[in-house]
């Protein structure tokens, strides 16, 4: 099984549909494109199950908590692009709202029975911390400005770019002739990343719901020992700044424990489970023979 999964281009695919997903949630500046999964390598090594402990049944269904371990080199790129062309024209406060998505806290898990296309997923982002509460005499939050507080220094890294982009000389460079072709050069080219899961360990909980359903879910009860590693590049030139590839990993591991670890959990669609509700399944059913036969007797 876990050959044809590293092996056939049908899993791939899926893998790749589903991390494109998730990437499409991460909120980044306003001056950055989405990211894009360019690449995909899932290497030749699959996770391996140590220990797996009793398992039990409670409302939420059967539930059996598993010990494993994987040491591979998972390998993606990432893309996007910076569109400097925005610099100075959005406002900080819409600039900042990229934590409005999730910041009612985590969403509860649904049973999905519709669209199966459709990705029951963690509504957060990294942006979106909880925040310290505001004692007296502080003052207010901005307006979706709650996933850049409490000390994060991309609150203070996008309230310097916003003051600089928005001061006069900024703007008046901006309007010569070799800046734009400049910051036209910059847009234009591609940001690569290329991301290594090199090895990842932890107790990972699989719950199956009480019918009717048709996914499975599973995350980790705990933070989970992650090692991965970020290679920015600026095109086909390697961006060496090591505080760059720091932030971007931190970025990464914030990601993963927004959607794996408990109480995020992600999903994996079934059909069969509850294939009588999906009426792509039922008119499948209506064209075998052999159901036809048996319906006319």
């Amino acid at each position: 099984m876990f050959w044809d999964f590293l092996g056939e281009k049908y899993w791939s695919d899926l893998v790749s549909k589903k991390i494109q997903m998730k990437l499409s949630k991460i909120k980044l500046p306003y001056f950055m494109n989405e990211l894009t999964l360019t690449e995909l390598d899932m290497g030749v090594a699959v996770p391996k199950i140590l220990q797996a402990f009793k398992p039990y049944v409670d409302h939420q269904g059967l539930w059996i908590d598993l010990e494993m371990s994987y040491n591979g080199s998972f390998l993606m790129t990432l893309e996007t692009k910076m569109n400097l062309t925005k610099l100075g024209k959005e406002p900080l406060v819409e600039a900042l709202k990229v934590g409005e998505i999730g910041k009612e806290g985590c969403r509860p898990r649904a049973y999905c029975l519709a669209d199966s296309d459709e990705e029951s997923s963690s509504a957060g982002s990294s942006e979106e911390d909880d925040a310290p509460e505001p004692s007296a005499g502080d003052k207010p939050l901005l307006p979706g400005a709650e996933g850049y507080v409490g000390g994060h220094r991309t609150s203070k890294i996008m309230r310097f770019v916003d003051k600089i982009t928005k001061s006069k000389y900024f703007q008046k460079a901006t309007e010569t002739e070799f800046i734009k072709k400049k910051i036209e050069e910059v847009s234009n080219t591609p940001l690569l990343l290329t991301v290594e899961v090199q090895e990842c360990r932890g107790t990972l909980t699989v719950n199956i719901p009480p019918p009717p359903t048709d996914r499975i879910w599973y995350g980790f009860r705990k933070p989970p020992y992650v090692e991965l590693k970020a290679r920015p590049k600026l095109g086909e030139r390697e961006v060496t700044l090591v505080h760059v590839t720091d932030w971007i990993e931190k970025k990464l591991e914030q990601e993963f424990q927004k959607v794996f670890v408990m109480p995020n959990m992600d999903d994996i669609y079934i059909p069969i489970m509850h294939s009588a509700m999906d009426p792509r399944s039922t008119s499948c059913l209506l064209k075998d023979p052999l159901v036809e036969a048996a319906d006319q007797l």
